[in-house]
Protein backbone atom coordinates (compact mmCIF):
# COMPACT_ATOMS: atom_id res chain seq x y z
CA UNK A 1 0.00 0.00 0.00
CA UNK A 2 2.32 2.66 -1.24
CA UNK A 3 1.55 6.16 -0.01
CA UNK A 4 -0.66 5.01 2.85
CA UNK A 5 0.37 5.20 6.47
CA UNK A 6 -1.25 3.40 9.38
CA UNK A 7 -3.31 6.45 10.38
CA UNK A 8 -4.74 6.86 6.87
CA UNK A 9 -5.71 3.19 6.66
CA UNK A 10 -7.38 3.26 10.09
CA UNK A 11 -9.19 6.51 9.28
CA UNK A 12 -10.38 5.11 5.94
CA UNK A 13 -11.61 1.92 7.57
CA UNK A 14 -13.55 3.86 10.19
CA UNK A 15 -15.10 6.11 7.54
CA UNK A 16 -16.04 3.11 5.39
CA UNK A 17 -17.69 1.48 8.39
CA UNK A 18 -19.61 4.65 9.12
CA UNK A 19 -20.75 4.97 5.51
CA UNK A 20 -21.85 1.36 5.22
CA UNK A 21 -23.66 1.44 8.55
CA UNK A 22 -25.58 4.61 7.71
CA UNK A 23 -29.08 4.58 6.32
CA UNK A 24 -27.70 5.37 2.85
CA UNK A 25 -27.07 1.74 1.89
CA UNK A 26 -30.28 0.70 3.63
CA UNK A 27 -32.18 3.54 1.94
CA UNK A 28 -30.78 2.66 -1.45
CA UNK A 29 -31.38 -1.05 -0.82
CA UNK A 30 -35.09 -0.29 -0.55
CA UNK A 31 -34.73 1.47 -3.91
CA UNK A 32 -32.03 -0.83 -5.30
CA UNK A 33 -30.16 1.10 -7.94
CA UNK A 34 -29.38 -0.34 -11.33
CA UNK A 35 -26.06 1.49 -11.35
CA UNK A 36 -23.67 2.75 -8.69
CA UNK A 37 -21.13 5.45 -9.57
CA UNK A 38 -17.95 5.29 -7.52
CA UNK A 39 -14.73 7.21 -7.17
CA UNK A 40 -12.19 4.59 -6.07
CA UNK A 41 -9.69 7.24 -4.99
CA UNK A 42 -11.77 7.51 -1.82
CA UNK A 43 -12.02 4.52 0.50
CA UNK A 44 -15.71 5.00 1.44
CA UNK A 45 -16.69 5.10 -2.23
CA UNK A 46 -14.58 2.07 -3.11
CA UNK A 47 -16.02 0.12 -0.15
CA UNK A 48 -19.60 1.00 -1.11
CA UNK A 49 -18.90 0.01 -4.73
CA UNK A 50 -17.65 -3.37 -3.56
CA UNK A 51 -20.79 -3.91 -1.47
CA UNK A 52 -23.10 -2.92 -4.33
CA UNK A 53 -21.24 -5.11 -6.81
CA UNK A 54 -21.71 -8.07 -4.44
CA UNK A 55 -25.45 -7.39 -4.67
CA UNK A 56 -25.29 -7.50 -8.48
CA UNK A 57 -25.45 -3.75 -9.09
CA UNK A 58 -23.40 -2.48 -12.05
CA UNK A 59 -20.56 -0.23 -10.87
CA UNK A 60 -19.13 2.58 -12.95
CA UNK A 61 -15.88 4.17 -11.82
CA UNK A 62 -16.06 7.90 -12.44
CA UNK A 63 -12.28 8.18 -12.92
CA UNK A 64 -11.94 5.26 -15.32
CA UNK A 65 -15.14 5.61 -17.34
CA UNK A 66 -16.19 8.87 -18.97
CA UNK A 67 -19.60 9.62 -17.44
CA UNK A 68 -20.87 11.40 -20.54
CA UNK A 69 -20.13 8.39 -22.73
CA UNK A 70 -21.51 6.03 -20.07
CA UNK A 71 -24.78 8.01 -20.04
CA UNK A 72 -25.02 7.81 -23.84
CA UNK A 73 -24.14 4.13 -24.19
CA UNK A 74 -24.12 1.96 -21.08
CA UNK A 75 -26.34 3.50 -18.38
CA UNK A 76 -29.63 3.75 -20.35
CA UNK A 77 -29.58 0.03 -21.15
CA UNK A 78 -28.81 -0.84 -17.52
CA UNK A 79 -31.67 1.37 -16.34
CA UNK A 80 -34.07 -0.15 -18.87
CA UNK A 81 -33.04 -3.72 -18.14
CA UNK A 82 -32.79 -3.52 -14.36
CA UNK A 83 -35.32 -0.82 -13.53
CA UNK A 84 -34.52 1.38 -10.58
CA UNK A 85 -32.24 4.36 -10.53
CA UNK A 86 -28.64 5.31 -10.14
CA UNK A 87 -26.78 5.95 -6.90
CA UNK A 88 -23.32 7.24 -6.18
CA UNK A 89 -20.72 8.23 -3.67
CA UNK A 90 -18.74 10.77 -5.65
CA UNK A 91 -17.41 14.28 -5.82
CA UNK A 92 -19.88 17.08 -6.49
CA UNK A 93 -18.81 17.38 -10.14
CA UNK A 94 -19.72 13.75 -10.89
CA UNK A 95 -23.04 14.16 -9.09
CA UNK A 96 -23.76 17.24 -11.22
CA UNK A 97 -22.94 15.42 -14.46
CA UNK A 98 -25.18 12.50 -13.52
CA UNK A 99 -27.97 14.76 -12.33
CA UNK A 100 -27.98 16.72 -15.60
CA UNK A 101 -27.86 13.64 -17.85
CA UNK A 102 -30.39 11.71 -15.72
CA UNK A 103 -33.07 14.33 -16.46
CA UNK A 104 -33.32 12.97 -20.01
CA UNK A 105 -34.36 9.65 -18.45
CA UNK A 106 -36.86 11.15 -16.02
CA UNK A 107 -34.64 10.71 -12.96
CA UNK A 108 -34.32 13.25 -10.15
CA UNK A 109 -32.69 13.29 -6.73
CA UNK A 110 -34.62 10.86 -4.54
CA UNK A 111 -33.70 12.88 -1.44
CA UNK A 112 -31.22 15.61 -0.59
CA UNK A 113 -27.69 14.35 -1.10
CA UNK A 114 -25.50 14.03 1.97
CA UNK A 115 -21.87 14.85 2.48
CA UNK A 116 -19.83 11.94 3.76
CA UNK A 117 -17.27 12.45 6.54
CA UNK A 118 -14.57 13.49 6.47
CA UNK A 119 -16.06 16.54 4.81
CA UNK A 120 -12.68 17.62 3.43
CA UNK A 121 -12.87 14.76 0.92
CA UNK A 122 -15.94 16.43 -0.61
CA UNK A 123 -17.83 13.18 -1.19
CA UNK A 124 -21.58 13.21 -1.73
CA UNK A 125 -23.92 10.28 -1.19
CA UNK A 126 -26.80 10.52 -3.67
CA UNK A 127 -29.54 8.59 -5.44
CA UNK A 128 -31.41 9.50 -8.62
CA UNK A 129 -34.71 7.78 -9.34
CA UNK A 130 -38.05 8.32 -11.01
CA UNK A 131 -40.20 10.74 -9.03
CA UNK A 132 -43.04 9.41 -6.96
Amino acid sequence: MAGLDRRTVIKGTLVAGAVLSTPSLARAAALRPSVFVADPRFHPSAAAALEWSKLGVAVIEARRDDLGIAWRKRIPSLLAREGGGIAGLTLWSDLLICQMLAREHGLVLASPCRTVPPVDDGLYDWMLSAPG
